[in-house]
């Protein structure tokens, strides 16, 4: 029989063991998905700055199309009445490129197409006081300005104007004009993201005020953003900025789930196998101690099974001489103590089984096992 002090060990050691598992589990689970956490910032970093160069490379792309209409120009002594033929040619080299123009005096003269476009025919860009302050700053720069994302007069589409003032003897002439298509410079990657849990936002450049405008976004909501990158253009400063969404590590629930249960299958096993090594030394205990016992009662009948029979039979001789009743009485109650010695010597030479309790709650005493 088992003690309680032998089952506080046993219980111990395996709270001991499953703590240990749980612990363990939970401490590599943390440097797993601090690992993964820092992998994929280091992956969106690398997304923000690729995204970034893309669209920059877009805009500077469509760009490249606004230098050689400036140069056309001037190549053919400012000419335009050839501008259909060319502007066609130079719009299909661009897919970004919605519409590109002239605008001799500050005033839009030139469509290519047109058809869509009608509404932007005539404008005065330079008297527009509402939309003037980019044409006026092209001029004052002699350089290329890009304005907005802004809705386009003639079809409310939002897009980019690119403009780049015309000089002629280092007189204004006029302006040459392309319209960037904003849905055809974002690049598809970034209409993936909010698929896979990742917000995005542009940010334009915003002088006057310390809030930047939002150029475009997935999420309007979102207030922090971990990566950011510039894209750098003529005029102006855009960001890229990229985070990911609180949806992004619910997966990471499901691997800490079933670390969890690795562990308690681990813990569950080292248990079995703590178990079966308890149940081997309480086993190699018992037969030890039967071994003690069985040697102990080989010794203690060859030592008095021998004087006890002499005793037995000098008892039978004085029963048969001594004819005293009240003796008589006392031969019996000797012959009983004699056969009660003789029982237990008897056990000790046959037990098969053994318990040790406790006597008078202090001692270890033998009791055998009586069937």
């Amino acid at each position: 029989m088992r003690n309680i002090k032998e089952k506080i060990i046993r219980l111990s050691a395996y709270l001991i063991i499953t703590v240990s598992m749980i612990l363990i589990s939970e401490t590599v689970f943390n440097i797993y998905y601090n690992s993964e956490e820092k992998e994929s910032l280091k992956n969106l970093f690398i997304a923000t700055n690729l995204f970034s160069q893309k669209i920059q490379q877009n805009i500077l792309t469509s760009l490249s199309t606004l230098d050689a209409m400036h140069a056309m120009i001037i190549v053919t002594d400012y000419d335009t009445d050839k501008f259909q033929n060319w502007s066609e040619v130079m719009l299909s080299t661009s897919p970004y490129l919605s519409s590109v123009q002239l605008a001799p005096n500050g005033i839009v003269s030139f469509i290519y197409p047109l058809e869509g476009n009608e509404k932007a025919m005539g404008h005065n860009l330079i008297l527009d006081q509402s939309r003037n302050s980019g044409a006026l700053s092209t001029i004052k720069n002699r350089s290329t300005t890009i304005i907005g994302p802004i809705n386009l007069l003639q079809n409310g589409k939002k897009a980019l104007i690119a403009r780049k003032p015309i000089f002629k003897e280092e007189v204004f002439w006029g302006f040459c004009t392309i319209i960037i298509n904003m849905e055809a410079i974002m690049i598809p990657e970034l209409t993936m993201l909010k698929g896979k849990h990742i917000l995005y936002r542009i940010t334009g450049d915003d002088p006057d005020s310390t809030n930047k405008p939002i150029i475009e976004t997935n999420d309007e909501n979102n207030k922090i953003w971990v990566t950011s990158y510039n894209i750098s253009l003529p005029n102006t400063q855009w960001s890229l900025e990229l985070n990911y969404d609180e949806h992004y590590y619910d997966y990471m629930d499901e691997i800490h789930i079933i670390a969890h249960l690795i562990s308690f299958l681990i813990a569950l096993l080292a248990c079995f196998q703590q178990y079966r090594i308890f149940e081997k030394n309480y086993e190699i205990k018992i037969n030890e101690k039967n071994r003690t016992i069985a040697a102990m009662g080989i010794t203690t009948n060859h030592e008095l099974n021998q004087p006890l029979t002499v005793i037995k039979g000098y008892v039978e001789l004085l029963k048969q001489k001594d004819e005293s009743e009240e003796n008589l009485i006392y031969y019996s109650k000797i012959e009983v103590a004699l056969d009660r010695i003789e029982k237990t010597l008897k056990q000790f030479r046959e037990f098969d089984n053994v318990q040790i309790k406790k006597y008078l709650w202090e001692h270890d005493m033998i009791v055998f096992d009586d069937d």
